[in-house]
């Protein structure tokens, strides 16, 4: 879906089965399968990457909606962990929203490369204006590349609600 390559009804298949890898707090980079060892892309892993695909696919195709929703809960997931921890993850658990992923090897924080880029995509896709989101998004990146990501998370989340304020409520 993400590439375009689908046909509607190929599309429409596609998002009835969304619903296999969809979790509470984003898509799972696969399903739930018995596996002797437990990978880096295993259940319940979630992924930047596939998050983006799975939200760029939908939109493509017109499900706007399913986007929006998958785009809210990275989103969310993401803002919630670096609230927690301090640092953006390389991947998260879809079905708990924490940096508990599973993998033969640590997960690495403080992840400023696709999860700081998806993330800020999301932002980007769940503001209505996008061209003032981006114009906000250039102002705190001249600041500096370091923490940009962070910045806008510290900025821009809501205790109350705990999601990220869409960015063009700020002047």
């Amino acid at each position: 879906m993400y590439a375009g390559i689908m046909t509607k009804k190929q599309a429409g298949a596609m998002r009835k089965a969304l619903g296999r890898l969809e979790m509470e707090h984003g898509v799972a980079a696969c399903e739930d399968v018995p596996c002797e060892i437990t990978y880096q892309w295993a259940y319940p892993n979630a992924w930047a990457a596939v998050n983006y695909m799975a939200i760029r696919g939908m939109d493509r195709y017109g499900f706007v909606k399913d986007a929006r929703r998958l785009a809210r809960k990275y989103l969310d997931s993401n803002v919630a962990q670096f609230k927690e921890t301090g640092v953006l993850w390389e991947k998260y658990n879809a079905l708990t929203g924490r940096n508990d992923a599973a993998a033969e090897y640590a997960t690495p924080g403080d992840f400023m490369g696709w999860t700081a880029g998806t993330v800020l995509f999301c932002m980007d896709y769940l503001t209505e204006e996008h061209s003032e989101s981006v114009t906000t998004r250039a102002r705190l990146m001249s600041q500096g590349s370091v923490g940009t990501a962070s910045t806008i998370c510290h900025e821009y989340a809501t205790p109350a609600s705990g999601h990220c304020s869409p960015v063009r409520s700020l002047s």
